[in-house]
C-alpha cells in the first residue's frame, strides 16, 4: 500500500494484481495481492510514470528491503511521524549512511505529497527529516576527494595497467560525469573545437537508455588533455574500423 508495484495503464484494479503476495519470515503475508488498493493507484500511477525507470528500481528496492517489512500491512494514511522516526532510527542504528536513510524515505514522502495534490486532507509524516539525520559521525556526510597527488598515481596506474579504460576514468575524473553519462557518450556529444562535452543520456541497467539525471542535458568542459585523449581514441576506433571492415565508427565512445 505504500506503492505500486505491479500497475498497468488503463487496466482495472483485478488486472493489476498479478503477483502473489510477498512474504516476510515468520510474519506471514502482508496486505492486499498487489502493494497498491484501489484509492491510491490513481493517485501514484502519473507519480511514476514521470520517473526514470531506473529510480523506480531504486526505489523498489529499499521499499522491499527497509519499508514493506515495517508498513506493508498498513494503509499509508496511517503512517504517522512517530512511525518515520522509528525507522529512520533503525536504519541510523545499523550504521546506513544519510545517502541511504534519505533514499529510503523519499518514496513515502512522495506518496503522501502525491495524495495531499489529490486533494486528501492530511499531514506528510515523511517531510523535513533532517532533524532525525543529524549525526555528524556519519563518514558519508564528508567529502573525501582525491588529491592532486592521488589522482595523478590513479591515472598512471590506469594508463599503464588498464589502458582501455584510461579515457573513461579521466572523463570522469575531468567532468564529474555519472558512470551512466560515461557509458552512454556518443562522439556526436564532443564538441573538439568548443571544447565541451554535451551530455545528453545516460546509460542504465538493463542497457536501457534514459535523460540524465534531473532530466535535463547540460554541458561540460572538454579539458586539454581530456580533448586530445579522446582524439587519439577516435583515430585508434577509425583504424579498428578499417581493420574489420567496418563501414563506419560506432556512435558509442
Amino acid at each position: 500500500e505504500i506503492v505500486a508495484e505491479n500497475l498497468l495503464p488503463g487496466n482495472p484494479k483485478s488486472e493489476w494484481d498479478v503477483k502473489p503476495p510477498r512474504l516476510y519470515g515468520s510474519n506471514g503475508v502482508y496486505g492486499e495481492v498487489n502493494s497498491c488498493g484501489p484509492e491510491t493507484a490513481p493517485i501514484l500511477y502519473p507519480a511514476l510514470a514521470e520517473l526514470r525507470q531506473s529510480t523506480i528500481e531504486g526505489y523498489k528496492g529499499v521499499l522491499r528491503l527497509h519499508v514493506y517489512p515495517r508498513f506493508g500491512g498498513k494503509a499509508f494514511t496511517e503512517v504517522r511521524r512517530e512511525d518515520i522516526r522509528m525507522l529512520v532510527a533503525e536504519l541510523v542504528a545499523q550504521g546506513k549512511s544519510r545517502g541511504l536513510i534519505k533514499h529510503v524515505v523519499a518514496p513515502i514522502r512522495g506518496v503522501f505529497n502525491e495524495a495531499i495534490e489529490a486533494g486528501l486532507q492530511l499531514p506528510n509524516p515523511a517531510a523535513r527529516i533532517g532533524r532525525f539525520l543529524r549525526d555528524r559521525s556519519d563518514p558519508a556526510h564528508r567529502i573525501d576527494p582525491l588529491t592532486a597527488e592521488e589522482e595523478a598515481r590513479l591515472l598512471a596506474t590506469a594508463r599503464q595497467s588498464y589502458p582501455r579504460h584510461f579515457s573513461l576514468l579521466l572523463c570522469a575524473l575531468r567532468t564529474g560525469m555519472r558512470l551512466g553519462e560515461l557509458l552512454g557518450l556518443q562522439w556526436g556529444d564532443i564538441d573538439f573545437q568548443g571544447r565541451f562535452i554535451e551530455v545528453r543520456r545516460s546509460l542504465v541497467e538493463g542497457g536501457r537508455i534514459e535523460l540524465p539525471k534531473n532530466g535535463k542535458i547540460r554541458r561540460v568542459d572538454l579539458s586539454l588533455l581530456l580533448g586530445e585523449t579522446l582524439e587519439k581514441l577516435r583515430v585508434r576506433r577509425a583504424e579498428e574500423v578499417l581493420a574489420k571492415g567496418w563501414k563506419q565508427i560506432p556512435a558509442w565512445v
